[in-house]
């Protein structure tokens, strides 16, 4: 007879051999209950695994993305470096050519060409972007305007063509030779006998040679209607055509012609007619070279 609580349970070891056991339904009951807590201890366990590979692969993103934002704050801040750099190099290249100022805090004002979406370090290389385009087209209009002033004096008379000491200036004066008051077209730069003479600016010889009372001379055509005039010359060193720079030795200081000794007769003229050197002349010979 079976008891309460009891579970009859009938076992076969082979085709004619069984054995009959009793179970307490107690021990049924544990057996349950434990197998019951091994497998949620075990999907615990599992679930604890695949929530930390989780949460490190989440930790691994996040050190990722704020890696990269660190890594754009760094390009911003050198960007916007590099820019205040070129602006205030902008700024003094103006300032010596005499073009107008860039209004103050003009990298903060608005302007188009970009738009502000997504991270701050994002849009602000946007607008870093938009301020290098606006300064490179800024920088090569800067650099238009310097080329057309350069070739615009760039053959014009701005050195001493001699060393020495200018004995004589433009003007009217006591004339050394003949006496009486007389116009002096130029200036007379006193120097010993040899010292050389040099194109005050590039252009053609268009004369070289002997030319009255200023003796050994010479004319060179700088364009625009610019000449200069070298006079009482021991020798020269060019003929007509030739190609000359500034600065290249042209002549020798001499006293040929109406002089009363060695000394350079110089002159510029403007359309033909005699303005005061004096006003032209930027460095000396000698600073230049």
């Amino acid at each position: 007879m079976f008891k309460k609580g009891e579970v009859y349970v009938k076992v076969f070891f082979g085709k004619d051999r069984t054995r009959d056991i009793l179970i307490s339904t107690w021990w049924l009951w544990t057996g349950a209950v434990a197998v019951a807590l091994l497998v949620l201890f075990g999907l615990a366990g599992i679930g604890g695994i695949i929530y930390g590979i989780a949460a490190e692969t989440t930790r691994q993103n996040l050190m990722a993305k704020y890696r990269d934002a660190e890594a754009r704050a760094g390009r911003v801040a050198e960007a916007e470096q590099k820019l205040a750099e070129a602006l205030a190099r902008e700024r003094e290249i103006r300032l010596i050519l005499g073009l107008p100022l860039k209004p103050e805090g003009y990298e903060d004002l608005p302007r188009g060409g970009f738009i502000e979406t997504g991270s701050p370090e994002t849009w602000q290389l946007e607008r870093l972007l938009s301020l290098a385009q606006q300064e490179a087209e800024d920088l090569a209009a800067i650099e238009q305007e310097l080329k057309a002033r350069i070739n615009e004096q760039k053959n014009m008379p701005c050195i001493m063509p001699a060393v020495g000491t200018v004995t004589s200036g433009f003007g009217y004066r006591r004339d050394p030779v003949w006496g009486g008051w007389r116009f002096h077209a130029g200036i007379d730069i006193a120097g010993p006998p040899g010292t050389p003479i040099v194109a005050a600016a590039g252009g053609t010889v268009i004369s070289a040679g002997w030319d009255k009372g200023y003796g050994l001379a010479i004319e060179i055509d700088h364009g625009k209607g610019v000449t200069t005039y070298y006079a009482h010359c021991s020798r020269l060193a060019v003929s007509p055509g030739m190609e000359v720079k500034r600065g290249e030795v042209i002549a020798y200081t001499g006293s040929t012609g109406k002089a009363t000794g060695p000394h350079l007769h110089y002159e510029v003229r403007v359309n033909g007619v005699p303005r005061n050197p004096e006003k032209y002349i930027l460095v000396s010979e000698a600073e230049y070279d």
